[in-house]
């Protein structure tokens, strides 16, 4: 009886660990989940734009928003633990594609965002609505 019972504790204890990595990854890959208003400090001034974000596993789909209401797909979007990133290609003020490499923390997002030959900046955020 008491081998029955020593091997139920430690059955239950492996089932209890295994399933809490289980629902630690499921959140570290929801975490970019929702709607973020990041502010960009680009060279022409500070850019405000809207990210609607979802995650499949690590894979992240979306769009962004920018301030004259125009919806980017984003594409090659990713996330593992806190690390998130994304491209999205804009047309205005020039034809280039942002690549974004942010931090989650929380429901604020912190990181660089990349145009190519035009360097990089600095862009931060928060997030507004988790999704339904």
């Amino acid at each position: 009886m008491k081998f029955f019972i020593r091997a139920t504790h430690a059955t239950l204890a492996l089932f209890t660990f295994f399933l809490l990595i289980i629902a630690t990854t499921a959140s570290a890959d929801s975490l970019v989940d929702g709607l973020w208003e990041l502010t960009l400090r680009t060279p022409l001034g500070e850019r405000v734009v809207i990210l609607s974000a979802r995650s499949t596993g690590r894979m992240v789909t979306g769009r962004v928003i920018d301030e004259g209401r125009i919806a980017t797909p984003i594409y090659d979007g990713e996330i593992s633990g806190n690390r998130v990133s994304w491209k999205t290609d804009v047309n205005a003020p020039m034809s280039l594609t942002l690549a974004f490499n942010g931090t989650i923390d929380g429901d604020t997002m912190s990181g660089t965002v990349g145009a190519g030959a035009l360097g990089s900046w600095p862009f931060s955020g928060y997030l507004l609505r988790l999704p339904k």
